[in-house]
């Protein structure tokens, strides 16, 4: 979501900056009439495939074993693991229709109401279609709660402006304004000390914590990183040969993204270390092995991320663009290589990005299976944090995490960012 925001951001045409500043916008009202709007669409499929990345680690996240301690909590990704270990396919079962259940109604009436309501934003030039409106949005019309706290808000805000124009006029009467500032820049300062003084203690804890890893273990780390890179690299290729041109394919057809949205939202949101023994077993009776099985298994969790933004970016292409591409009987080569992969090309790398950090994330889980009470492991990073948490080793982790941290920052500041340049060129001119 930060992602999708940030890019959106960059993109905000100078022309809607400059309106604010005529208008004489504040920060909050900049905000409400231009950045959300412009940033709506992409940040509403964000919030989507970031509700099912939490999914993907429920079973995860709710029961683990750190250590010799075993860790769990009350929820369905508990119940779903000691499923699991027990065997139970009738609870198995019961869970992941419970889940699904919750899934499609959580995008009938949340999700795919905010999609219609974004479509507004559309940045075109002619008169769009009527905009299809859902269930959601009817029973709020016709409802009578939202009028009346729409009123009381409104009755709220004004009667704040006067509040604090007298209040103003109070406090300016008493406080000089430079005694103000010096209390403001005092405040800065304590806060700043405070968030340094935390930083320098937690830095010192975790340099006390890896100065234990020995030399060899740290060759074993950066190796193991190597391999995983590798992996992450596959999965992300092997991911936008079939998410982008589905992803084009949903975005440009609304119909068609009303049925296909639940059932995607389904598959992505399904917790896929569930899924692991079936895909595993799938690809032993081929004669793989977890080296590059782990490929596959990384995708079920990173793939998501570059179909939504995908399709975020083409539901945004302005209809007049599409006409006149159809105008010009531009064939399917020259459509994508001038207009659909410009357009959707600022979507597509917040996709890469958000997919490449859910597949280092999904590493973790993917490089290290058991199956059949079998222990399997694909070497790299994330079997080697997997093994020290099991074993305990608290430093080993600690260094395993801060070089998976700088190595995915190293990436975002080398070639993400200057992908990023190249998005922001093609939103801000299009193509």
């Amino acid at each position: 979501m930060v992602f999708s925001y940030y890019d959106a951001l960059k993109g905000v045409p100078d022309e809607f900056r400059q309106m604010g500043k005529l208008c004489h916008f504040g920060p909050l009202q900049r905000f409400l009439k231009i950045e959300l709007p412009f940033a709506a669409q992409g940040l509403i499929y964000n919030c989507m495939v970031s509700m099912a990345g939490g999914w993907f680690f429920l079973t995860i996240n709710e029961a683990f074993i750190l250590g010799d301690k075993n860790f769990q909590l009350p929820g369905l990704g508990s119940y779903m693991s000691v499923a699991i270990s027990r065997d139970n396919v009738p609870a198995q079962i019961a869970a992941v229709v419970a889940m699904g259940l919750m899934i499609v109604a959580m995008d009938r009436l949340v999700w795919w109401p905010l999609v219609i309501w974004s479509r507004k934003f559309k940045i075109e030039d002619v008169a769009g279609a009527p905009l299809e409106t859902t269930l959601v949005q009817r029973m709020l019309t016709a409802a009578r709660l939202p009028r009346v706290l729409s009123t009381g808000g409104a009755l709220l805000r004004q009667t704040s402006t006067g509040l604090g124009r007298r209040h103003y006029r109070l406090v300016s009467g008493v406080v000089s304004q430079g005694s103000s500032i010096r209390v403001k820049n005092l405040l800065y300062f304590v806060a700043l000390a405070a968030v340094l003084a935390l930083g320098v203690y937690g830095l010192y804890g975790l340099f006390s914590l890896i100065a234990e890893v020995d030399l060899g273990e740290w060759l074993l780390i950066i190796s193991s990183t190597a391999a995983t890179f590798l992996r992450v690299f596959a999965a992300l290729v092997l991911s936008s040969l079939w998410t982008i041109p589905v992803g084009v394919w949903i975005g440009l057809n609304p119909s068609i993204s009303r049925f296909l949205q639940p059932v995607i939202q389904f598959a992505a949101s399904f917790p896929a270390p569930m899924l692991y023994p079936v895909v595993f077993g799938w690809v032993l009776a081929i004669g793989g092995n977890l080296g590059w099985g782990a490929v596959v298994l990384m995708m079920l969790g990173a793939q998501w991320y570059i179909l939504f933004n995908v399709a975020a970016g083409a539901q945004s292409i302005p209809a007049d663009m599409i006409s006149c591409a159809d105008v010009f009987k531009i064939g399917n080569w020259n459509r994508w290589r001038y207009f659909i992969l410009p357009a959707i090309f600022p979507f597509l790398v917040t996709g890469w990005i958000t997919s490449a950090g859910g597949a280092w994330n999904a590493s973790i889980v993917a490089e290290y299976v058991q199956q059949g009470g079998q222990r399997y492991n694909a070497f790299g990073l994330g079997d080697l944090i997997s093994q020290a948490t099991g074993q305990g080793r608290f430093d080993v982790l600690a260094a395993a995490v801060l070089v998976m941290a700088l190595t995915v920052v190293t990436i975002n500041r080398t070639l993400w960012r200057r992908l990023q340049r190249i998005g922001d060129y093609y939103c801000r001119f299009g193509g």
